[in-house]
């Protein structure tokens, strides 16, 4: 299934909706469907509030989700400026410190890492294309 995003948070709403028919229409296991709605809406949010901010234009995200296999395997396209997840992932914040004492940001990517099977990220010509990949 492929779907498309406008360059605005409400969009997130949708985003949860598409999940949903998506799940459903595989079968998908609860604890599935909850890494997918968590790290997508993160990845969505980050390239809303960032990656597109300096848009002039009104840029579509793209999202494709399929099952291979055994795994769900969701594509997320934007023509936002380049960020690869992967280089930040060393930079990882220190959850184990009271929440008091941690710097705002920074869970992303750590979910990416902890609820994603695979992560991906190539820049092909003008677009970021991060591909997630979930075992089910």
């Amino acid at each position: 299934m492929q779907f498309s995003y406008t360059n605005n948070i409400s969009e997130l709403k949708k985003l949860a909706s598409d999940i949903e028919t998506f799940a459903e229409s595989h079968q998908l296991k609860p604890k599935v469907i909850f890494a997918l709605n968590l790290c997508l809406d993160e990845v969505l949010t980050n390239i809303i509030s960032y990656g597109l901010k300096e848009s002039t234009e009104d840029p579509k995200i793209l999202l494709e989700l399929v099952i291979d296999r055994n795994h769900v395997v969701a594509t997320v396209s934007d023509p936002g400026v380049p960020f690869n997840p992967l280089q930040v992932i060393e930079d990882l914040p220190d959850t184990s410190s009271p929440i008091e004492d941690r710097t705002i940001g920074g869970l992303g990517v750590y979910f990416l890492e902890q609820y994603m099977d695979k992560v991906e990220y190539n820049r092909k010509g003008n677009l970021n294309v991060l591909t997630l990949t979930k075992n089910i």
